[in-house]
């Protein structure tokens, strides 16, 4: 394989960028629009359209950077690095690991102080989630194929595994946020809290007349 010119390596990184730009704007914009609406329906409403424009701004800026980083590392390392004696950079996804590490590094930890740090910490926590569950199904994949010959078999004790630790996860973090927010809510996340509020806090006696006088 020929080695990508420069120009064609740019465009393909500017692409991804702009794919980011993109996706982040739409999701943000729809997720800002929502949380203005449920809790901040008094403030006015030129600083609810200031905060949402500047949220979404703020996110799709991220994904935007992240994009770009990672893929010009990613295509440098595949042009250029991999392709000498560094027999390592060979082995499947290590190139993409040390490009998602970097650009992890330099977008979402923390080092610069241009990106959101909020924003940040959202997009990353709500990632690594599904890191977790990914890794968790890895891992019911590599026991259930231990000493396991017949394939459906194999299949079904990776389903029972999977099964298993999700109740225990889905268990746990239900019963440790619930114990969070009822002892160091402020430890909690400002949106999550926020929600968490909303949801079981809201049960005065008021809003239950008000509501028993909406249906009568």
């Amino acid at each position: 394989m020929d080695i990508e010119p420069i120009e064609r390596i740019l465009y393909r990184a500017f692409q991804s960028s702009k794919n980011g730009l993109i996706y982040g704007s739409r999701l943000r914009f729809a997720h800002s629009l929502v949380v203005s609406l449920m809790f901040k329906p008094n403030a006015p409403l030129s600083k609810r359209i200031r905060t949402i424009i500047r949220s979404t701004k703020k996110h799709a800026e991220l994904l935007f950077c992240f994009a770009g980083v990672y893929k010009l590392l990613l295509l440098f390392l595949n042009n250029y690095v991999s392709r000498g004696n560094v027999k390592i950079l060979k082995q499947k996804g290590l190139k993409e690991l040390i490009s998602g590490a970097i650009g992890g590094f330099l977008i979402y930890s923390g080092v610069s102080t241009h990106f959101d740090g909020a924003i940040a910490q959202q997009i990353t926590l709500y990632c690594g989630a599904r890191v977790m569950l990914a890794l968790g199904k890895l891992v019911a994949k590599k026991l259930g194929q231990r000493n396991l010959n017949g394939s459906i078999q194999q299949k079904q004790t990776q389903l029972k595994i999977e099964n298993y630790s999700w109740i225990v996860y889905s268990t746990l973090t239900w019963g440790i946020v619930m114990y969070l927010f009822e002892t160091n809510a402020d430890l909690l996340q400002y949106s999550l809290r926020n929600s968490m509020e909303y949801i079981y806090q809201n049960d005065n006696s008021s809003q239950l007349s008000s509501l028993a006088r909406f249906f009568s």
